[in-house]
């Protein structure tokens, strides 16, 4: 297996689940009665996608001045995944729709999964060996 899928295995496994969840019929699902609540799902899947990558990579490397050109790396490839499966929902699923204000709380988990990890950054560096 190559290096990078050892290194990011857990954030393959958010990313299928993601993809899973992006694709399936929502009909069934039963109603919850809170204005957007969708939105909040779509903060809290992406939040963790970049939350799980940042945390991967962190524990793969040597610490560095590189790890925060990579942690804009890694948040902008959750935002272009949460661009992507918006797309795959207009495009390919009739029983999904592709949603601008989704894309959006796709990047806002996106950044603020950055946002608390920069905040963690010196407790987590302290706390971490790398692999």
């Amino acid at each position: 297996m190559p290096n990078w899928f050892k290194t990011y295995r857990l954030s393959l496994v958010v990313a299928l689940i993601i993809l899973i969840l992006s694709t399936i019929a929502v009909k069934d699902l039963p109603d919850i009665r809170l204005k957007n609540s969708d939105k909040y799902g779509h903060i809290l899947a992406y939040f963790t996608f970049v939350v799980v990558m940042l945390w991967e990579h962190a524990r793969s490397i040597r610490w560095s001045t590189r790890f925060g050109r990579w942690s804009i790396v890694l948040t902008l490839i959750g935002v272009i995944y949460g661009v992507i499966m918006e797309g795959l929902q207009g495009l390919f699923f009739v029983y999904r729709n592709f949603d601008v204000a989704d894309m959006l709380a796709n990047t806002g988990g996106a950044a603020l999964g950055l946002m608390l990890f920069v905040l963690l950054f010196p407790q987590i560096k302290s706390n971490m060996k790398p692999m």
